[in-house]
């Protein structure tokens, strides 16, 4: 109602991980992740792995935007 013409520009990005233990050290630096079990992220870094031999790198999608608002 403010604004007459409001717009979304997106910017699409991803990251492509070639270590698994930098993977894991993202996930554990999240604030729900301050408990991660040793188990838990020994199958994170399984996995990861296991993609990184499959694919040659772990994708991860990410996006950004920002909002154009004109009055």
């Amino acid at each position: 109602q403010v604004f007459r013409d409001v717009s979304l520009e997106l910017f699409p990005d991803a990251l492509r991980v070639t270590d698994p233990e930098a993977l894991l050290a993202f996930v554990r630096s999240m604030p729900d992740a301050a408990d991660l079990s040793s188990d838990a992220a020994a199958a994170i870094c399984a996995t990861v792995a296991q993609a990184i031999q499959q694919h040659g790198a772990f994708h991860v999608s990410k996006a950004g935007g920002m909002f154009r608002a004109y009055r």
